[in-house]
C-alpha cells in the first residue's frame, strides 16, 4: 500500500469518521468511535514509519524522541483546546472543525510524497566494515578464517565488507 496511501486512507477515513458521528444515531456513533481509534492508531503508525525516510540515520534517535514528545504534547493540548472550542461554538462545529484538521494532513503529505519513497526492490542486507592487510601469502584473515585475494595485492590495505553470505575486498574503493 506504501506509506503515503497509508496516511491519506487514514486521514480520510478519521474525517470521514468524524463527520458521520454528527449524522449517526447514538448507537451507531457508538459503534463507530473504537473503528475511528483503529483508524487513528493506522495514521500514527503510518507517520512513525516516515522518520527513517525523512531523517539522517545519525539522527534517527533525536528524531524519534521529538515524534514522541510532539505526539505526548498534542495528546494532552488538542483535547483541552478542542473541548474549549466546543464550548465556544457547540460540540457538532467542534466535531467539524476536528475532521478538518484531519483532511489538513492531506496537503502535508503530498508536499512530502516525494521524500517518502517506496521501500527498495531489494532488502537492506545488513553489513560489517574492516581494514586489513594482505599477508606473504595472499590472504586477509576475517573471523579466524582466510580469504584469497590477488596476489599482486600483498601488503596492501584492504576493506573487508561481509553479510551473513558473502565476503568482499576492496582495493582503493574497487572490488578485487
Amino acid at each position: 500500500l506504501g506509506v503515503v496511501r497509508t496516511i491519506v486512507l487514514t486521514e480520510v477515513g478519521t474525517g470521514l469518521g468524524i463527520l458521520l458521528l454528527l449524522v449517526l444515531p447514538d448507537v451507531a456513533a457508538y459503534l463507530l468511535l473504537p473503528l475511528i481509534g483503529v483508524v487513528l492508531n493506522g495514521t500514527s503508525s503510518a507517520l512513525y514509519a516516515t522518520i527513517g525516510d525523512l531523517v539522517e540515520p545519525e539522527k534517527l534517535p533525536r528524531a524519534f524522541g521529538l515524534f514522541y514528545t510532539l505526539g505526548s504534547i498534542c495528546g494532552l493540548i488538542a483535547p483541552l483546546l478542542l473541548g474549549a472550542l466546543g464550548d465556544k461554538i457547540g460540540v457538532a462545529d467542534a466535531l467539524i472543525v476536528t475532521a478538518l484538521l484531519a483532511f489538513l494532513t492531506l496537503p502535508a503529505c503530498m508536499v512530502l510524497r516525494p521524500a517518502l519513497k517506496s521501500l527498495p526492490a531489494e532488502p537492506y542486507v545488513y553489513a560489517e566494515w574492516q581494514q586489513a592487510s594482505v599477508g606473504q601469502d595472499y590472504h586477509v584473515e576475517i573471523e579466524k578464517h582466510f580469504y584469497s585475494v590477488p596476489h599482486a595485492l600483498v601488503r596492501e590495505a584492504l576493506w573487508l565488507r561481509t553479510t551473513a553470505t558473502t565476503v568482499e575486498a576492496f582495493h582503493r574503493g574497487k572490488r578485487v
